[in-house]
């Protein structure tokens, strides 16, 4: 492995060579899923960071493996300093990315199923004329529903990816003030609470797309700032 992920990384990194390799030493799923449905600028360099850092950890423990011969007789020798690597954040557990994901997965499903029906016209029966006006019509409507739908899997596929590293939209949200709740008396915060979760859940139960995740990321914001001020006045209130 060491030896194929390196030539690889020397070589044209053609990108679905370097899928296999991350599919064969990767237990990460979402990953895999993201990788697999096909190449883009943004995966190509992720990918090549995953096969890169991998090869890394290969290549220092084929260093610590070597054996070394110490003189017995030296004294003053200074312990090695154990450095620990830095951990990678998993924002996997959080909402924003399972409504990314999800919302990715369905559209995905839904172009492997029309991709499986338009596979299904190519074969015909003999009576039918497959270069007729309403094949090709048929054909060439399904044809750019497949596209439409695996550019937009696609892209939630990387938003998804982006919200598990980084629990945030990899766009620009515009800031929402430190507390929008400062002037709103305190016998209404339990309202604007539940009016907060109402809006975030009744988002959660229509289609994914990029604007109604950053609704839902600001949604999300506010009902943190509820929760801490309603939390406030409970503890004031015992």
């Amino acid at each position: 492995m060491f030896e194929t992920i390196r030539t690889w990384l020397n070589g044209t990194r053609e990108y679905f060579t370097g899928v296999a390799i991350f599919n064969k030493f990767s237990d990460n799923t979402i990953l895999k899923e993201v990788f697999s449905a096909g190449k883009s600028a943004y995966k190509e360099e992720r990918l090549f960071d995953e096969i890169k850092n991998y090869y890394s950890i290969l290549k220092d423990e084929q260093s610590s493996d070597a054996v070394s011969v110490v003189d017995e007789k030296e004294t003053n020798i200074i312990p090695p300093v154990l450095v620990q690597k830095k951990t990678i954040e998993d924002y996997s557990d959080t909402e924003l990315f399972k409504q990314a994901h999800q919302g990715a997965m369905k559209l995905y499903k839904q172009c492997i199923n029309i991709r499986a029906q338009l596979f299904g016209l190519a074969t015909v029966e003999t009576w039918q004329d497959q270069n007729s006006p309403d094949m090709i019509a048929k054909r060439a409507q399904m044809a750019i529903e497949v596209v439409m739908l695996y550019n937009e899997a696609s892209k939630l596929f990387e938003v998804a990816d982006y919200v598990k590293l980084h629990n945030r939209l990899p766009v620009e949200v515009v800031p929402i003030e430190e507390d929008p709740y400062s002037n709103v008396p305190d016998f209404l915060i339990k309202q604007e609470l539940s009016n907060a979760r109402k809006a975030f859940n009744k988002l959660k139960n229509k289609p994914v797309t990029d604007e109604r995740l950053v609704l839902m990321a600001k949604h999300e914001a506010n009902i943190k700032i509820l929760e801490k001020k309603w939390h406030s006045l409970s503890l004031i209130a015992t």
